[in-house]
């Protein structure tokens, strides 16, 4: 009597646990739900964070420009100071000369 009263408690477990399994029960619509709501949360931030980054890449792209034409700038004031200085160098080279000349005549 006992082997029969735990074979029918195991065989209505048995079946109680493979009904449970082959239908769809709430947590697995649960578990769907969430994931579309982390997915979409998810998709947020990424547009989010790519619109941001994109303002900074165009800032980032505005400055170097800058840079370049700065420097450029920058460049061309060097070259024109350094032919200044070679200018003034020439005639002071001249005036030397030229006092030179005066003094020994």
């Amino acid at each position: 009597m006992r082997v029969i009263a735990i074979c029918l408690i195991a065989l209505n477990l048995s079946l109680a646990g493979v009904w449970s399994s082959s239908g769809e029960d709430g947590i697995n619509q649960a578990f769907s739900e969430y994931n579309n709501r982390v997915k979409q949360f998810n998709n947020e931030v990424i547009r989010n964070y790519e619109r941001i980054i994109n303002t900074q890449i165009e800032e980032l792209v505005k400055n170097e420009e800058l840079k370049k034409k700065l420097l450029t700038n920058h460049r061309e004031l060097l070259k024109s100071e350094s032919e200044e200085k070679q200018n003034i160098n020439f005639s002071v080279e001249i005036l030397k000369k030229l006092i030179d000349n005066q003094a020994t005549k």
